[in-house]
């Protein structure tokens, strides 16, 4: 068949048709083969990934530790041996999971897919085996080094908090300059605790890495409680001690310049005791022992501030000591002339008044007086020989002086006892003198105005009101004189007399009033008989006492002749009675 013939075999349309599928169907071979091969690549990929995953697991790394481990700890040694015949078995494992997935690979590239998809399928299983495997020994190998891995942790903790001090100290630089010497020997001496703990893990031998592990938390606390504390001591210890034992050195020499009594307070030995005792404490800041530099800076500075408020306690004792002096220098000398005038006084009036008990309380008041005298010349020699305290010596100058005061308040109360007696007697003479006035007015005012009825109806008041100051001059008359008897007999005579006082008064205007009104009405008695009828019977009521009830009838009978006048009327024709 030459080339014509096969030229006109390919231009039929079934031989095209044929060519075409045949063409097609190579194609999707091709495709199809090409989709199945990526496939189990990537499935190989993945097993491949599962593979390096499991055998990147450190197991050598653990085993090799816990071989070591074993050497200087034989409990664990079978659990050693059994954790490295497993491992064996893994390694010869991984080996052939190695050999298995580079030979499944080869066959992909050949092309020898059906192969190629049972050891895919086998290197699956295998590989789940085998991780199974590996996570089992490598629980086991943890198992075994946990206690190493809890010392890692361990001093892992404690690289953080040495990071942390290591900030603080370059923070607080400049507060520890002074002990920074010391402070940055600890730091070296820690990061040396540091190395030799690796150098012991290293070598497996967990028992003295344990022991430095603590020893470094051990130095770790000191140097944060020198952190912590240091600050506050230096700029105590350097600072506020040096400044408290100048002031307490300068009060002590200000003080003493007055004269105050200070030796009690033993200030110059506690400054040599205290100044020794802080340049001990300073050396011992400087090398970071803070515990016995704070107790003996603390107490230090407690027991200057004790003294300062002691030396100003004194200091104040002492002003107000040379205040009470005075004044009790002024207080003895009122007491001793008030006591002489009451005296005088009491012997005059005791007889009058009945003030016998006086007489036995001047005496015992004098005696008082005397021991307080006493004692306050003993105050003022012991004052002047500055050999006691001025707080001690304030507290009995005080009590001097609270006695002297009782002393004063009693002697005036004598005082005041016998000025009230005389003046209850001088004001008892005056008013029965203005009694006896009074009396004899009424008595005129009842015998001027002839009053008919008066000297029957008052003369019970009057006797009584002559008894009353019968009573009063009778009291006064007597020795010794009962000052409240008199004053009660006062009080009742004078409220009893000027009650009558009041009351004749009274009557006395109202017979005036109804004797004018008569007198103005009898100028119509001639021309109006009903205003002489009236008029009649008001002078009767008027003879027989009512004057209320003659007044009312006199007004009653004017005022029917001068409606709303006659009050004006009586009281013009009054005035005119009067001048005629």
């Amino acid at each position: 068949m030459n080339l014509d013939d096969i030229l006109a075999l390919l231009s039929q349309r079934e031989v095209l048709f044929g060519l075409s599928g045949a063409l097609f169907l190579l194609i999707s071979v091709l495709v199809f083969r090409r989709l199945r091969l990526g496939g189990y690549l990537k499935k190989l990929r993945e097993l491949e990934i599962r593979y390096n995953s499991i055998k990147s697991v450190p197991l050598q790394f653990k085993l090799n530790k816990a071989i070591a481990l074993a050497r200087v700890n034989h409990e664990i040694s079978e659990q050693t041996q059994s954790c490295k015949e497993d491992f064996a078995k893994i390694y010869e494992n991984f080996k052939s999971l190695a050999v298995m997935l580079a030979d499944t690979e080869d066959e992909l590239l050949i092309g020898k897919l059906k192969t190629a998809k049972e050891n895919l399928a086998d290197l699956g299983d295998l590989i789940n085996e085998e991780q199974k495997r590996v996570e089992e020994l490598d629980g086991r190998l943890n198992s075994i080094l946990e206690r190493e891995n809890q010392q890692r942790y361990e001093i892992t903790r404690l690289k953080d908090e040495f990071r942390e001090v290591k900030s603080q100290i370059a923070s607080k630089a400049a507060v520890l300059n002074f002990s920074m010497e010391t402070i940055e020997h600890e730091v070296s001496e820690i990061e040396k605790m540091f190395t030799a703990f690796e150098e012991w893990m290293f070598a497996s031998e967990f028992e003295k890495a344990e022991s430095k592990s603590s020893e470094i938390n051990e130095a770790l606390a000191v140097i944060k409680n020198q952190i912590e504390t240091l600050p506050d001591l230096i700029s105590l210890a350097k600072g506020l001690l040096p400044r408290l034992l100048d002031d307490v050195a300068f009060n002590y020499s200000r003080i003493k310049q007055k004269g105050v009594f200070l030796n009690h307070l033993e200030v110059s030995k506690n400054l040599d005791l205290i100044s020794a005792t802080l340049k001990e404490d300073l050396s011992a800041l400087r090398q970071g022992l803070t515990d016995r530099a704070k107790e003996h800076c603390e107490e230090n500075q407690k027991r200057l501030q004790q003294l300062l408020v002691a030396m100003e306690r004194e200091d104040k004792a002492f002003d107000e000591i040379a205040v009470i002096n005075k004044a009790l220098l002024e207080t003895s000398t009122e007491n001793a002339n008030l006591f002489t005038e009451v005296r005088k006084s009491v012997e005059m009036v005791a007889l009058r008044f009945g003030f016998s008990q006086l007489s036995t309380s001047l005496p015992k008041i004098e005696k008082e007086m005397m021991a307080s005298m006493e004692t306050f010349r003993k105050l003022e020699r012991m004052n002047r020989e500055k050999s006691i305290p001025a707080s001690t010596l304030l507290i009995s100058y005080k009590e001097c002086q609270q006695d002297m005061a009782n002393q004063t308040k009693d002697t005036q109360l004598i005082k005041e006892q016998v000025l009230r007696a005389s003046s209850d007697e001088e004001r008892a003479k005056k008013q029965l003198l203005k009694l006896h006035l009074i009396m004899n007015e009424i008595e005129v005012k009842i015998h001027r105005h002839r009053l008919p009825q008066i000297s029957e109806n008052y003369q019970g008041d009057v006797a009584r009101c002559h008894q009353y100051i019968e009573s009063i001059e009778e009291l006064l008359s007597v020795n010794p004189l009962d000052i409240k008897s008199l004053n009660l007999t006062v009080s009742e005579g004078i409220d009893y007399i000027y009650k009558l006082y009041n009351n004749v008064n009274n009557i006395v205007g109202m017979v005036d009033m109804v004797e004018h009104a008569i007198v103005f009405g009898n100028k119509y008695r001639s021309s109006f008989p009903a205003i002489d009828s009236e008029l009649t019977r008001a002078e009767l009521s008027f003879r027989n006492g009512e004057y209320t009830q003659a007044l009312t009838i006199a007004l009653s009978a004017i005022e029917k002749l001068h409606p709303n006048q006659f009050e004006d009327l009586i009281k013009e024709n009054a005035r005119s009675a009067k001048h005629t």
